[in-house]
């Protein structure tokens, strides 16, 4: 099938577990004028040796409305905190996320994250790489 189609197959499943909408690579992103994104991370994803940084594609930018645009920031405050390991933080914001998106499957999925790494710290070699190993 080719490594295309195979990372795609790849982002598909992502963005089930994610329970998005359209989830596309930042490379994708480069070539997209007027829409609204939003950073959801680095995915090393099924199979791959290189991780890819993906975006949820949420519509047209002159469209989206004040809640969505601030929980966007929000969630990009959240992010930021899970990079740097700052558990607690990330939490928070991530929780503030989902007042203003509401049933936001990203912020669920890295609160639940955060939560995880609280127990288990993913140690030294940390690289803020999320690992997907199912496909």
């Amino acid at each position: 099938m080719g490594d295309i189609v195979n990372t795609a197959s790849r982002i598909e499943y992502l963005n089930k577990q994610l329970k998005t909408g359209l989830l596309v690579s930042e490379e994708m992103v480069q070539q997209l004028n007027g829409f609204l994104t939003r950073e959801l991370g680095k995915f090393r994803l099924a199979g791959k040796i290189k991780p890819v940084a993906i975006h949820e594609l949420l519509g047209f930018k002159k469209e989206a409305d004040e809640n969505l645009i601030k929980g966007c920031a929000i969630f990009a405050e959240a992010l930021d905190a899970f990079k740097k390991q700052s558990w607690d933080e990330a939490k928070e914001k991530f929780s503030q996320s989902l007042e203003k998106l509401k049933e936001d499957g990203p912020s669920r999925f890295y609160m639940k994250l955060c939560e995880d790494y609280q127990q288990n710290p993913p140690g030294e070699s940390w690289d803020e790489v999320v690992r997907m190993d199912k496909k």
